[in-house]
């Protein structure tokens, strides 16, 4: 859209202007997917990321719309950081053939997967050494 072209300040200074404008759209009965895509897009580069979120949410058609609200669970933006939910989102987006969707979930899943492995280590780990520590304690107590 003629908006995404806009810089930062410009974007600033219209964007409430061009809120209003899509949300007399909606309430006039225009209700399409890429009405509230283009709502949500101003939402966000004018950082309102709470109601980008919300708005974007309702874009459920849309792959690009799933994966950007995918993103910003994964980053914290407009709600607080949600890997699952997250996950949730960048699969819809995978699912509608969404390239990124599908890149940044299987990234996000290995990540989480390996985070889970090492914790898994570490308890093991922790598991193995409580046995000797006990032992070497009570041995040092007897003395």
């Amino acid at each position: 859209s003629e908006f995404n072209k806009m810089k930062k300040d410009e974007k600033k200074t219209f964007g409430p202007e061009l809120i209003n404008m899509y949300e007399k759209i909606i309430d006039m009965g225009y209700t399409e997917e890429g009405v509230y895509f283009e709502l949500s897009t101003i939402y966000y580069e004018i950082g309102n990321y709470k109601m980008a979120l919300d708005t974007y949410k309702t874009c459920t058609g849309k792959g690009k719309a799933m994966y950007i609200v995918g993103c910003m669970y994964r980053d914290g933006k407009g709600t607080a950081q949600n890997e699952n939910s997250a996950l949730k989102y960048l699969k819809k987006a995978a699912d509608m053939d969404y390239n990124k969707g599908m890149v940044d979930y299987e990234k996000l899943k290995g990540k989480i997967a390996e985070r889970e492995e090492k914790e898994k280590f570490d308890a093991q780990k922790i598991i193995l050494h409580i046995p000797q520590q006990a032992i070497h304690h009570t041995a040092a107590v007897a003395l």
